[in-house]
């Protein structure tokens, strides 16, 4: 289970019981919106960017996701990106 704290401005991981396991290392993330998993990949969302870790390498990679407004949620389906912003839901195809 990962969370996004905000005070903390981290992301926290802890094993099926609740029991916290480790900080994840991160750049700075003041703007961070939600946590999602994606193909063993830790998809962090903040206002104008995606940040991706993989755990594997214990790296990240930033995004940057240009939208008229700050980014609330993201997700894929199917090949397409979903952006969800305060007042859109938006997708981009893949490619």
């Amino acid at each position: 289970l990962f969370v996004a704290d905000r005070e903390r401005n981290a992301v926290l991981a802890y094993d099926q019981f609740g029991t916290f396991v480790r900080q994840i290392p991160t750049p700075s993330l003041p703007t961070l919106q939600a946590v999602s998993v994606r193909g063993g990949t830790l998809w962090m969302v903040c206002a104008g960017r995606i940040v991706v870790w993989n755990p594997r390498t214990e790296s990240t990679t930033e995004h940057e996701v240009k939208v008229d407004a700050p980014l609330v949620d993201a997700a894929w389906q199917d090949g397409t990106l979903f952006l969800l912003t305060e007042r859109q839901l938006l997708s981009r195809e893949a490619g």
